[in-house]
């Protein structure tokens, strides 16, 4: 309901008509259709990045050509007061060298085992938890966490601990209960 208040008539109309169009109402993947259809909006790319920002809202559909860095560019808009400028790059003279998340004079090392120094291979999901330790170096209070989506999406939302507490516990994220949540968070 607070996600979808003040929308006028049509532009609910429009992200059920979507929605529906794509899964049956009440489905995870519905949901995940209607806020797709909510902050991807396919006519009006300001007022998408808009409501990414505001709801600090980062999502990724299957498909998508984008790269490691088109993606931390997006974090970046979503988290720039709270740390600047967040570039991906590599470190090292190592053979290959670490992959690192860099932000000011700190960096912190994207783990990721499929990569093998080939930033092109990273998943979102590596980039968001090295994403998340460096707004737990700025003692940032709202990290990213996943909410659970249709297998062609990836949606995280920037939330407090107790938000995403709530929201563990009433089985919206990935992360189901407290010790993983505090995890993936980097609380």
């Amino acid at each position: 309901a607070g996600l979808l208040s003040g929308l006028s008539d049509s532009e609910l109309f429009r992200l059920v008509n979507v929605a529906s169009s794509r899964a049956v109402p009440g489905t995870l993947a519905f949901r995940t259709a209607l806020l797709e259809a909510y902050y991807l909006h396919p006519a009006n790319k300001e007022l998408s990045s808009i409501r990414q920002q505001m709801d600090r809202c980062l999502i990724y559909r299957e498909g998508d050509r984008v790269s490691a860095q088109d993606l931390v560019e997006q974090m970046n808009h979503i988290f720039s007061n709270e740390l600047g400028r967040v570039q991906l790059g590599l470190l090292g003279d190592e053979s290959p060298p670490p992959i690192v998340l860099k932000s000011g004079k700190d960096f912190i090392r994207v783990i990721e085992m499929e990569a093998q120094g080939d930033p092109s291979t990273l998943s979102l999901r590596s980039l968001v938890r090295a994403f998340n330790s460096l707004l737990s170096l700025r003692e940032t209070r709202k990290r990213f966490l996943p909410l659970q989506c249709a297998e062609w999406c990836e949606i995280y939302y920037g939330l407090s601990l107790t938000e995403a507490t709530e929201l563990a516990r009433d089985g919206w994220l990935e992360e189901k209960d407290l010790e993983s949540v505090i995890d993936f968070g980097g609380w």
